[in-house]
């Protein structure tokens, strides 16, 4: 017997229920495809750029604010950067950077100056990024305090899990003053009341505090088992803080991404989340949780990346016996399907332009059609 099989990319993977429970048009297995346009397609593979990297990159960051699209990539202890065609280190005069253990880079930009942390040294820098100028520690940064997660909010600086005077407070939100125009901020002094620099704990329930990510004009601060919302207060206390949700937290650093306005993709380790402000549901409940296999010992190298091009979310992991990312759990948004795709051992994934040793297409060359050619022109 012969039985028509329609829309054969409509529902994507589902290998999470009993094969009689799935919908005939359902796939229970399935690599290196996704499912859009009620069709199934090969992922169209990688495509290496940029040339020869002078460190081991494990941390990407893009900025175009001088115009010409630049990348910042880290190793453990140096730091480099790249038009796409020159490759020049930028680490700090003063020598070569300290790594924590288990501590990814973070960061964040502020009036355009790029910021990398590592947790243990002083923030640093790339003040009027350009290939010629080398990273430096941030200026007014509290000579006392470190923070294992730097990132950015409006125009303030933000340091979270902090250590003072050698002690750690791991549910501490240091923030700064407001950024002047062109500058990083100029006080985090927290007893001048005539400035917006501030401090706050949070409770000791809900874990540590592990990330902070925007959403709209409200920041998300991610704890290993509780999210918080902190935004603009209108009294004298700068920020106010309040518990969104508990028992859903994040595993680790850039786990949680904004991909479209108002909605945050989470990876709690066991579970892919989505996240809409007020509301906090599974997407992959019932759907595809068995594709979840992460190397215990190398969590920490698991990240959510997004593709605005063809609308999805990827979740990164380590399988069992890898050290970085070798999988990915991807979703796409506009039609709520999963696929999944091999990764060549990525330690970091971040969305930008592409130039100089860029795969590009010329007009009488290029073949395909807008919404499907994913080449640069």
């Amino acid at each position: 017997m012969i039985i028509p099989v329609q829309r054969v990319g409509q529902i994507g993977l589902v290998t999470d229920l009993p094969h009689d429970e799935i919908p005939l048009n359902a796939w229970t297995d399935g690599k290196n495809v996704r499912f859009r346009g009620g069709a199934v397609e090969k992922f169209s593979g990688h495509a290496s750029v940029f040339g020869t990297p002078l460190v081991q990159p494990k941390w990407l960051f893009h900025t175009g604010v001088t115009g010409t699209p630049l990348w910042l990539y880290a190793s453990d202890t140096n730091v480099a950067a790249t038009d796409g065609a020159i490759h020049a280190e930028v680490t700090r005069a003063s020598g070569v950077y300290t790594k924590l253990p288990k501590i990814p880079w973070t960061g964040g930009e502020i009036e355009g100056i790029p910021l990398i942390n590592n947790g243990f040294d002083i923030p640093q820098m790339w003040n009027k990024p350009a290939l010629s100028t080398l990273l430096a520690d941030m200026t007014n940064w509290p000579a006392n305090m470190r923070a294992m997660t730097l990132r950015t909010f409006k125009r303030h600086v933000l340091g979270f899990d902090i250590t003072l005077d050698g002690v750690r407070y791991p549910t501490m939100i240091r923030w700064s003053d407001q950024a002047p125009t062109g500058a990083v901020p100029l006080s985090w002094d927290i007893t001048d009341e005539t400035i917006d620099a501030g401090e706050w704990i949070l409770p000791d329930k809900g874990g540590f505090i592990v990330d902070f990510v925007p959403l709209r004009d409200v920041g998300i601060i991610y704890r290993e088992n509780e999210l918080w919302q902190m935004q603009y207060s209108p009294d004298t206390a700068i920020f106010r803080f309040t518990r969104l949700f508990e028992n859903i937290g994040v595993l680790t650093r850039d786990c949680a991404k904004e991909f479209f306005s108002g909605k945050h993709v989470i990876f709690t380790g066991d579970d892919i989340v989505l996240m809409e402000g007020v509301s906090a549901k599974s997407i992959l409940d019932e759907r595809h949780k068995k594709a979840i296999n992460i190397d215990l010992a190398n969590y920490d190298k698991s990240f959510v990346a997004v593709d605005y091009a063809n609308k999805e979310v990827l979740t990164c992991f380590p399988e069992p016996g890898r050290e970085y990312a070798s999988k990915a759990v991807v979703w796409n948004w506009v039609t709520d399907t999963f696929g999944v795709r091999e990764l060549p051992d990525a330690a970091s994934i971040e969305p930008g332009i592409v130039l100089g040793g860029a795969v590009s297409d010329t007009w009488d060359a290029a073949v395909g059609v807008w919404d499907t050619d994913n080449v640069a022109w």
